[in-house]
């Protein structure tokens, strides 16, 4: 329930309106015989209020009526954190109203009927409500309360503990309005109230007694069998102890409950704020034992690296003492030690992606990943010294791929002598990279006239050895099996170029053309080792992303593996095959037979034509360049058959430099 409303008005219901003069009705939220309680809105103000209004009021209930305007009068001159505030008093079509704080929140008759609160929570509740009755009592006049009970106590969302309902309350010393007649709620009442004695702010200490020995044990400490029976407990009998319902408590509380129900008022509490002080040294002592717990608990998972449970049991005692020392020092050593963790899970992360990278040859790829672990650890040594070895590594890699790229050209070009000295120059900054070697062979083999030699023939064999030896990071890594130091990894034992049955029968089931093609663009990006590194990526599977993954595993730099795979699927599409060149010289022959223009193929041209092919796609040009001159029946004609092979984003320069505009 958002507000209490009185509980003394009966069940009859009224027309809600829609407007009570500037308020916007939302919501009963209460209703009784002669009044009823509105939500409503402050439109001018923005806020939610309470409206209780009388909605019937004559001779039989004058005395109601007065106590609604006392109501008013009275609550309007408090203004307390623990008591509800009255903003308004009107009246709408001859109904008087008082406008009020909306509470969000339960009255404590409705807590107390719900979820079990902690015992801190109770005794807090009750503190709470000697705070406001001290402050309504220490007015001049004293304002007496006298109905003080479970459902006048609303419990805002955020723990806040309201007094409600000052309807029937007296300014001082005060009796009863007439002989006989008991006003206020005859469980709760003190023995003074129910003998008609002059009343003054200890009566309301008594009934608070009572709402604490209710919301400690669940029951009322002089509940009889009738009513006269419990007015007469209430006078002349003893409450129960405590123990009676509770099995762990503070033994003080024992002390504080009989003080509190005192029959002879001079022996109760003299004021509400002494009763406060004995109520919050309690729950101090309480919030103590169980601080001592939840720190325990804290440290020893702090011990154990648990540090987000920790975290946890330290949020139990900053949620209710947020300047507590222990616990706020606890907490930062968490935070810190729980940043601590993240950090080095996170530098181990990257290191293991690094490595990752390492073993498919991803030289920027693993540094960028230990640029990122070396800011966060920026004083651990070993990691900036792997980072630095890896940094050099990739520099040595980057540098010998420039230099042999010029050896590429050179070859495409048919110019040994350039090709020669970059190899020389590769050999001279990286002595032991296989690439380099791989190269040196292949212009050996030109010089001699023959073919580059063998990757599996005994000098291939011991040139990977040598590399291998002196710098396993040069050995390419393809992920085509494991083996021992120095072992050579494509040769069966006993013979340099047999392979085992079984990958001789899996590597049948690729085209034998295809094979071919795919071993002469790798060639292109690590030489003679082309030939068994298709061969045995063509035995181990038929997939043929998984295929050519094993294939790029042994590329160095990460755009020349770009560039293998993107003409592998140039290969696919079958731009580049003869029905493509066919179709190409057919619409050369167009453009030249309309022209009525005649021009002759000849070596020199032919020659000129690898040779600025070959700035493109490197060794292969020559290749390329003999296929299309069989083709070919002109030099227009061959350099558009060429211009297939380049990327599309370089076709129109390789043209523009040929000399041939597209037809």
């Amino acid at each position: 329930m958002a507000h209490a409303a009185s509980h003394e008005l009966g069940a009859m219901k009224t027309a809600t309106p829609k407007k009570i003069d500037k308020y916007e009705v939302l919501d009963v939220i209460g209703r009784g015989g002669m009044g009823v309680v509105y939500k409503a809105i402050d439109r001018s103000l923005d806020r939610f209020v309470a409206i209780k209004m009388v909605t019937s009021a004559d001779e039989q209930h004058g005395d109601l009526l007065q106590r609604f305007y006392r109501e008013a009068q009275f609550t309007a001159k408090l203004r307390h954190q623990n008591i509800v505030t009255v903003y308004d008093l009107g009246e709408f079509s001859g109904k008087p109203y008082l406008v009020m704080e909306y509470l969000a929140g339960k009255s404590l008759d409705v807590m107390l009927a719900g979820p079990p609160l902690t015992l801190e929570e109770r005794i807090h509740c009750i503190w709470q409500v000697c705070n406001g009755l001290q402050y309504a009592h220490s007015r001049q006049p004293s304002i007496i309360h006298r109905d003080i009970k479970p459902a006048n106590i609303v419990i805002a969302e955020d723990g806040t503990a309201k007094i409600i309902d000052f309807g029937i309350a007296r300014l001082g010393q005060s009796r009863n309005t007439r002989t006989g007649y008991v006003m206020g709620s005859y469980q709760y009442m003190s023995p003074e109230q129910i003998s008609g004695a002059e009343l003054d702010g200890r009566s309301d200490i008594f009934s608070t007694g009572v709402v604490l020995y209710q919301a400690l044990t669940a029951t009322l400490p002089f509940e009889g069998s009738t009513i006269s029976r419990t007015l007469q407990n209430i006078i002349g009998s003893p409450a129960p102890a405590l123990s009676r319902h509770l099995k762990e408590y503070p033994a003080r509380l024992d002390e504080v409950v009989t003080r509190a129900l005192a029959k002879n008022r001079e022996e109760r509490y003299q004021s509400a704020s002494e009763f406060a002080f004995d109520l919050i040294e309690i729950e101090e002592e309480l919030k103590r034992g169980l601080f001592g717990d939840y720190l325990g608990r804290a440290e020893t998972l702090v011990r154990s690296g648990e540090y987000e449970r920790a975290r946890q049991e330290l949020a139990h005692v900053l949620q209710v003492d947020r300047q507590h020392a222990r616990a706020n020092e606890l907490l930062r050593k968490v935070e810190q030690a729980a940043t601590k963790q993240q950090r080095k899970s996170r530098v181990l992360h990257l290191r293991s992606q690094a490595e990752e990278a390492l073993k498919l040859n991803r030289w920027t790829e693993a540094v960028r990943y230990l640029d990122q672990a070396v800011r966060l650890e920026p004083a651990n040594a070993e990691l900036q010294n792997f980072r630095e070895r890896v940094s050099g590594m990739q520099a040595r890699v980057e540098r010998v791929s420039e230099i042999l790229s010029r050896a590429e050209r050179a070859l495409a070009a048919e110019d040994l002598v350039e090709a020669e000295r970059a190899v020389g120059e590769a050999l001279r900054f990286d002595p032991a990279s296989v690439r380099a070697k791989s190269f040196k062979r292949i212009v050996e083999a030109r010089r001699a006239g023959g073919p580059a030699s063998d990757s599996t023939t005994p000098r291939a064999k011991q040139s990977w050895k040598e590399g291998s030896a002196e710098d396993p990071a040069n050995a390419p890594t393809i992920g085509l099996g494991e083996t021992r130091e120095g072992e050579w990894p494509f040769a069966q034992k006993g013979s340099v170029a047999a392979t085992p049955t079984t990958e001789a029968q899996a590597a049948a089931n690729w085209p034998e053309e295809t094979l071919r093609a795919v071993e002469k663009q790798l060639a292109v990006f690590i030489g003679p080792l082309a030939k068994v590194i298709v061969k045995k990526a063509a035995a181990r599977t038929r997939n043929a992303d998984e295929f050519y993954n094993l294939l790029t595993a042994g590329i160095e730099r990460e755009s020349d593996r770009d560039a293998f795979l993107a003409s592998m699927r140039n290969q696919a599409t079958g731009v580049k095959g003869d029905a493509g060149y066919q179709k190409v010289r057919d619409q050369v022959r167009e453009v030249l037979q309309n022209s009525g223009e005649e021009e002759t193929l000849t070596p020199a041209v032919v020659h000129r034509a690898a040779r600025l092919l070959g700035q493109y796609v490197g060794p292969l040009a020559a290749l390329f360049t003999k296929k299309a001159a069989q083709i070919a029946d002109c030099e227009r004609t061959l350099y558009l058959l060429l211009a297939e092979h380049v990327a599309d984003s370089e076709r129109e320069r390789f043209l523009q430099e040929a000399g041939i505009s597209k037809p």
